[in-house]
């Protein structure tokens, strides 16, 4: 309905004193005709008209000057007698309170709500609900009588603080949460399971290979089972498993028993099994969490397996890394990595190589390593290290000496000039790129390769195009010396070089006392 008027309003009230006025003056009229007849009649009409027309401009006057300058105190008096309808019959519970946090009111909603022995008028809202109001008067779930209520206050007067009052009003929103957690709890989650050490119990015999794997496909489909979930083997140690939400709030409550469950199934001379598991819980679609769970299972496998990354809505956690990584590393897939790594090569326009912040020997042999593959493909590369860097000077003076590597070296400043839209950067012993010796390459280059042998952190920036990440390793120089194996012959490698990778050997292992293995002595 349209509330604007083309003429003014009046109201029933008004209009009985204008027809009263109407008749009283007409009443006169006579009256005066009949007292005064030396008077003209017309003339007397048109004084009691102008009479009445005064009268309604007067009362009209008074109107407008009730209307206008009414005091404030009368408008909150029609709004609070207004406002205390609404408040006590609506269905929802609402209580009134002071400036001090005293009720003064509370509708029948609230007092059956709060099913008090005693009146809770007088008594602190506090003591009541707890502290839930405060300066923002914000909305806030509060738990009454094992029902979930949305809390609402805010102020309903504008007097001044002390005389203040406040209105708090409960939604209950109990039916509303559970059909929320309903939905959360029956959301699809997906998990990859790997076998860590499936080539460990190859070289057994049949019979004893068989019945391990077959204790832990056993052991995996009644974990399956007993979250109501479906798992499908894709390949001989490799799973996929898909579940309700809720059961994943189960296993991390018990932090993922089934690792502990599989560990315990030996094979051989006491061989432990593990597994890594990556699971995926987060808004979106299916198809994103499918790649987010392959992302983890990625992330668990390159951070030394027997553990499980969870990845929920960008935040990961990891349960399990008990056991120490699982040395599972085969010439297949340096190979690959080599071939991967030369073609992104291929592509570039120069290759910058780059070790972490306070180089040491492991970082800085991995990076002269890699720039003999880059030098072999025939690409400009150099070494972006520092120069005044006292733990490498004499490293990099011994290396300045070469005529390949007499110009190679740069710092952060000329390696930024370097940096173009076709430039690879490979970073050496480190996976995280905020911790590359020069953070602002490693942000600005566009196509990034990692070396490493430290455990993944975390995921990769859309930058990492490709990366060799085996914490089994004893160094990063173990691996580019695997890397080197496949692409050159030791005839093509200057002394100088192979001094700097052995100086990684020995750094990393200790003078090869600690974190060793079969591969660590044939690649020194």
């Amino acid at each position: 309905m349209n509330n604007n008027h083309d003429v003014p309003f009046i109201s029933r009230r008004e209009l009985v004193i204008c027809i009263a006025l109407g008749c009283l003056n007409i009443a006169l009229f006579a009256v005066a005709c009949a007292v005064l007849k030396e008077f003209n009649a017309i003339i007397l009409a048109v004084s009691f008209i102008l009479l009445y027309l005064v009268e309604i401009a007067v009362m009209s006057s008074f109107r407008q000057k009730k209307v206008t300058y009414a005091p404030e105190g009368g408008i909150h008096g029609m709004l609070s007698e207004r406002s205390a309808g609404v408040l006590k019959s609506t269905s929802h519970p609402v209580a009134t309170f002071n400036a001090e946090g005293v009720i003064v009111w509370a509708n029948a909603s609230m007092l059956e709500l709060l099913d008090c022995e005693e009146n809770p008028i007088g008594k602190s809202i506090d003591l009541l609900f707890g502290s839930i109001i405060d300066d923002d008067f914000g909305k806030k779930k509060i738990s009454v009588r094992d029902r979930l209520f949305e809390a609402e206050s805010f102020k309903l007067t504008a007097d001044s603080e002390e005389d203040a009052l406040f209105v708090l009003s409960l939604t209950d929103v109990t039916a509303l949460l559970a059909s929320e957690k309903k939905y959360n709890d029956s959301r699809v989650c997906i998990a990859y399971i790997a076998i860590d050490n499936i080539e460990d119990v190859l070289h057994y015999v049949h019979e004893k290979f068989r019945v391990a794997v077959s204790q832990v496909d056993e052991k995996l489909k009644a974990w399956a089972d007993s979250m109501d979930a479906t798992i499908k083997s894709y390949e001989n140690d490799k799973y996929i498993m898909f579940f309700d939400s809720s059961s994943l709030d189960k296993c991390i409550e018990n932090r993922f028993a089934i690792l502990d469950e599989i560990r315990e199934t030996r094979v051989g001379d006491g061989v432990s099994i593990t597994i890594s598991v990556g699971v995926a819980r987060s808004d979106g679609t299916l198809r994103a969490r499918e790649e987010q769970a392959r992302d983890a299972i990625d992330l668990a496998l390159q951070r030394g397996g027997d553990q499980v990354v969870y990845i929920n809505n960008g935040v990961t956690e990891y349960y399990g890394g008990r056991t120490k990584s699982v040395y599972k590393r085969s010439n297949v897939r340096s190979r690959t990595f080599t071939n991967q790594l030369t073609a992104l090569m291929g592509r570039s326009d120069n290759v910058i190589i780059m070790g972490h912040r306070y180089g040491d020997f492991d970082s800085f042999g991995a990076s002269i390593g890699v720039a003999r593959i880059a030098m072999l493909c025939g690409m400009k590369v150099n070494i972006a290290v520092d120069l005044r860097d006292k733990n490498l000077e004499n490293c990099i003076a011994v290396m300045q000496g070469t005529e390949e590597y007499a110009q190679i070296f740069v710092d952060n400043a000329d390696g930024l000039d370097l940096v173009g839209p076709d430039t690879l950067l490979v970073l050496v012993d480190h996976n995280n790129l905020s911790r590359s010796q020069f953070a602002d390459i490693s942000t600005k280059v566009k196509t990034v390769a990692v070396i490493d042998h430290h455990r993944k952190t975390d995921t990769f920036e859309e930058s990492v195009k490709a990366n060799y990440i085996e914490p089994s390793a004893s160094s990063s120089c173990e691996l580019v010396a695997e890397m080197l194996e496949s692409a050159v012959s030791s005839q093509n490698l200057l002394k100088e070089e192979a001094d700097m990778l052995l100086a990684g050997f020995l750094l990393d292992t200790k003078q090869f006392t600690r974190n060793t293995g079969t591969r660590t002595f044939g690649s020194a």
